[in-house]
């Protein structure tokens, strides 16, 4: 099975935030294609195709991760890989915290997936397959690079399973593991 490492986004008036940034996207160009709301989340590492057994062992790996809740601010968009090809439009989150838990996860998992060692935490928000109007585009990025959308506080990550469908990847989260409260 397809799997990955993610902290999902699940603060709802957040999530409608994104949404209604993500329905001006889309209608400036007929290009873009808004990743859904229930798929949005942070890649923490990206484990590719791995078995149940191999499913398992992150499983136990994972669960030894010991670290506290923190709080994200969503900050700015972005674009992957370049304002000279735009494919991907992301969300910022400046967050110590989630840089920091993805070495956690990278440490713990080892050898399984993709080590992620440069890790640019980002909420991928939509896709680009063409542009009419790149220029506009430019300057909606470019005029929202610092915008603060909001926040969050993070109390889990998970373990997710990735199927790919016609209509766009189904995300099932495999198992979440809590984070510390510490107040």
């Amino acid at each position: 099975m397809r799997c990955f490492v993610s902290v999902n986004l699940e603060d709802k008036p957040l999530i409608n935030k994104i949404i209604k940034l993500q329905k001006d996207l889309e209608g400036m160009e007929s290009g873009i294609k808004a990743v859904s709301a229930e798929n949005l989340h942070y890649t923490l590492r990206f484990l590719g195709e791995i078995d149940q057994k191999t499913v398992n062992k992150a499983i136990d790996l994972l669960k030894k991760i010991s670290y506290n809740q923190f709080d994200i601010e969503l900050n700015g968009l972005g674009v992957f890989p370049d304002m000279q090809m735009i494919r991907v439009i992301w969300v910022g989150s400046p967050s110590r915290g989630l840089v920091e838990l993805a070495g956690f996860v990278n440490s713990a998992l080892g050898e399984i997936g993709k080590n992620n060692d440069s890790f640019l935490p980002h909420l991928t928000i939509a896709r680009v397959k063409y542009m009419h109007d790149r220029s506009r585009l430019l300057s909606y990025v470019s005029a929202n690079r610092n915008t603060v959308f909001g926040s969050f506080r993070v109390v889990e990550f998970n373990l997710m399973q990735s199927e790919l469908k016609p209509e766009g990847p189904r995300y099932t989260a495999i198992k979440k593991f809590d984070l510390i409260n510490r107040i």
